[in-house]
């Protein structure tokens, strides 16, 4: 949340919650962050840190998805 435009980050996990129709994934990490608009997340997706990140990650990444959200 040090960043410019971070209101909120975690990470999370797939819980056995017994709810159809979940499918349980052990092995994935989803990271919830909320940014005050599309320009501060932009900044942040390009920050040079973010780009050290990837390059020291992509060994070990499979896949990465981005799904952006709007409260409805």
């Amino acid at each position: 949340r040090d960043e410019n435009g971070c209101i909120e980050y975690f990470p999370a996990v797939d819980i056995d919650a017994d709810l159809p129709p979940q499918s349980l994934d052990e092995n994935v990490v989803t990271i919830i962050e909320k940014w005050e608009n599309l320009e501060a997340l932009r900044d942040h997706l390009n920050a040079p840190h973010m780009l050290a990140y990837k390059e020291k990650v992509k060994n070990i990444v499979e896949d990465v998805s981005l799904k952006v959200l709007q409260e409805a």
